[in-house]
């Protein structure tokens, strides 16, 4: 098990002391102060980050960070950013994306914000490419990555500092241990949908435990969705599906009997969950009902890796506590996602911020950050005993040749913000009918209400090419529709 110890509390401005001090300092450099944007702010995460900038300020001491972190989603954060470098403001030196590669354009190609236009489109970057061959990271990262973040002009602009498991189940080991099986035997955690909704949750429901956490926020229900779709309809469907080549026309066609299936069984798994959750219980919020000792407890989640962070710095330790297995039906599956740094053209100090850069990409920054985070390293050439058994096995997963890896895309973009506004009005507001035949007429009513809403915009969010009558899609409102 990881043992590295706790460190100190972080406040806005840090100034950490020159331990393991190299004979150049950072202010022999220049580097003076560096402005870093992120949106780690919460339990967990905020540890991660933490680890990483005490270790740059060991590695150049005398230097001063200034952490920008901001409370929100990814793209909020992104947003900010870019309304800031549109209106001629000074950018930090270096900040966060959401990543699946997707940003590259959006930053390369710049042109500006909804509220904020910019003609002519420009590069809002600085190239990394340095970066890359200094440190080595062309043969130390995975290709799937570092090829997705190459822009149109051939140059890299982005790092990755970690690769997020987004099929993930985290479960409370001690529920599953004491609730009975249905049926007798031991209660395991399911490897098919069918086995969660006829095995897992009459089991649970039977120890007055609610089966499933869920976060009353869009963006984390759709990730539910994503696990649901890629464990019912398979790797060859989503990928049809999330490139917008799915045929959903009419209720009728071979796709669209597909995806309504897939849709009934998320109504389904979102029918034995905590009701209460609102927009205000975020994704750590529904995290800690897997800890609770009250009514509300439950027994398992599903969500990205850096759950896992968030259990570590509650206390809980991973293959004790909790574990983490791949969702229901994805297994032999990686639905990744990463977050990466880039450098703003307009960065005061580019010089700070590719040494801070280098220092995450590092192999010791890569085990301090990623023990803490919950996700993988995106380096390959670790000494993967340095974290712990839990770890190790996703480790050994992400990079098993015959694991297929899938970028998650649903959740990013105008189709994955379209996602993100329908589910929550499509998961139910209270348990199922106890009757079946009312029970399936109440799925069937909701999977025909939330495929004509899906349908009606699938093409329009998916390629940008929109009708009169797709006025109220995310991709022309950049809102959800009332």
């Amino acid at each position: 098990m990881n043992t590295t110890k706790p460190l100190l509390s972080l406040g806005l401005v840090l100034l950490v002391g020159c331990g393991n001090a190299k004979p150049t300092t950072g202010m022999d450099l220049g580097f003076g102060s560096v402005n870093i944007f992120s949106w780690w702010t919460g339990t967990g995460e905020a540890d991660a980050l933490r680890a990483v900038l005490e270790l740059y300020q060991s590695t150049y001491p005398g230097t001063t960070v200034r952490n920008s972190a901001v409370t929100g989603t990814g793209a909020l954060a992104d947003l900010d950013v870019a309304n800031g470098i549109a209106t001629g403001q000074t950018p930090p030196d270096t900040f966060q994306l959401s990543g699946s590669g997707g940003d590259v354009t959006d930053w390369t190609q710049f042109v500006g914000t909804p509220t904020h236009p910019v003609s002519p489109a420009r590069n809002a970057l600085l190239p990394l490419d340095d970066l890359y061959t200094e440190h080595g990271w062309f043969s130390a990262m995975p290709t799937i990555i570092t090829d997705s973040l190459r822009a149109a002009d051939g140059h890299i602009y982005m790092v990755p500092v970690d690769i997020h498991r987004q099929n993930s189940l985290f479960y409370n080991k001690a529920i599953f241990t004491s609730c009975p099986k249905v049926g007798g035997g031991v209660l395991t955690p399911p490897t098919s949908w069918k086995d969660y909704l006829e095995v897992t949750v009459p089991s649970l429901e039977a120890c007055n435990v609610i089966p499933l956490a869920i976060s009353g926020q869009g963006w984390t229900q759709n990730l539910i969705w994503s696990n649901v779709l890629l464990g019912t309809a398979g790797v060859d469907f989503r990928s049809k599906y999330e490139s917008g080549h799915a045929d959903l026309s009419s209720p009728s066609t071979a796709d669209a009997v597909i995806l309504r299936a897939s849709l009934g069984t998320l109504y389904s798994v979102l029918s034995h969950v905590n009701f209460g959750a609102t927009g205000s219980l975020g994704w750590d919020g529904a995290a800690a009902l897997l800890q609770s000792t009250a009514s509300d407890r439950a027994a398992m989640y599903i969500h990205g890796d850096w759950v896992k962070g968030y259990f570590q710095a509650k206390g809980w330790h991973a293959g004790i506590d909790f574990a983490e297995v791949p969702g229901p039906g994805t297994s032999g599956s990686y639905l990744f996602n990463f977050d990466d740094f880039a450098i703003p053209a307009g960065s005061a100090n580019p010089d700070a911020a590719k040494a801070f850069i280098g220092v995450f990409g590092s192999k010791q920054g890569q085990v301090a950050f990623n023990s803490y985070k919950g996700s993988a390293p995106v380096r390959n050439d670790l000494d993967v005993t340095l974290f712990d058994t839990v770890e190790q096995q996703k480790i050994a997963e992400l990079n098993d040749p015959k694991t297929v890896l899938l970028p998650l895309s649903a959740n990013s973009g105008d189709w994955g913000n379209e996602l993100g506004c329908l589910i929550p009005g499509f998961r139910p507001k209270a348990a199922p009918p106890t009757d079946s035949v009312a029970a399936k007429a109440a799925n069937d009513a909701a999977v025909d209400a939330m495929f004509t809403k899906m349908a009606a915009c699938y093409q329009c969010d998916q390629t940008g090419v929109c009708t009169s009558a797709q006025s109220a899609c995310y991709h022309v409102t950049k809102t959800c529709a009332p």
